[in-house]
């Protein structure tokens, strides 16, 4: 697992980058640390699937704002702990967060990440990272609920919105092969957790909508959605 530590005091961030490594040896975990002393730098490796941010509150109200809205729109599930001397701060987001207040000790950076981790562990980790016009994207697989064919790209369809990259339809379903999804139709592939029903030449999905079955791959998809209900 991933952790970025933004701020601008480089001695402050080595020091808490030495709490958390020992943090990780007394509890047998592989956490990979990185310091960056300005949210730019943080934000030219967001690619790099942080799952845990430790972000300095003093950091201009503007650019954390900006910095919060770019990490959560790569990863909806991030894990932010904030650095703060004064609890009154704004965080712009009231999920998987928390607080760290100075003077920081051990037995503090152990209860908030004890705090990110078990969170971070009750998600299924399991997703696709693609790159479109916007940047870089996590989407998480259990939040998709259906990939289509549309202008030459594909159009990923999930709980939370729709996201476009350029990626042949054959190459994401190699990519999810070991997952409950299932191609139904040469422009279409669906997550099988959100089939209500089966129809002569189509798909009703649990969350509203219908997409079609090809003739020719009918037979597949009834077959692997049965033996889908069975294993749940």
């Amino acid at each position: 697992m991933k952790v970025a530590i933004c701020t601008e005091d480089v001695s402050f961030s080595a020091q808490v980058e030495k709490f958390i490594q020992y943090y990780a040896e007394k509890n047998n975990l592989l956490l990979e640390i990185q310091c960056f002393s300005n949210p730019i730098a943080l934000l030219e490796t967001v690619n790099c699937d942080y799952r845990i941010f430790l972000l300095d509150s003093a950091i201009p109200q503007v650019k954390n704002r900006r910095l919060n809205q770019s990490l959560r729109k790569t990863d909806r599930y991030a894990y932010f702990i904030y650095l703060t001397s004064n609890l009154a701060i704004e965080t712009y987001s009231v999920y998987f967060t928390s607080y760290l207040t100075t003077p920081v000790n051990q037995t503090l950076v152990n209860r908030e990440m004890n705090k990110a981790i078990t969170q971070l562990n009750q998600i299924k980790n399991d997703y696709i990272f693609l790159k479109n016009h916007e940047g870089y994207v996590k989407i998480y697989l259990l939040e998709i609920v259906y990939v289509e064919t549309f202008n030459k790209k594909l159009l990923i369809h999930t709980l939370h919105g729709e996201y476009s990259c350029v990626k042949k339809i054959s190459e994401l379903e190699q990519e999810l092969e070991c997952y409950p999804f299932v191609r139904c139709h040469n422009s279409y592939i669906v997550n099988m957790n959100y089939i209500r029903k089966i129809c002569s030449n189509e798909i009703e999905l649990e969350v509203s909508g219908i997409i079609p079955v090809s003739k020719c791959r009918k037979k597949e998809v009834i077959e692997s959605f049965l033996n889908y209900v069975k294993s749940v």
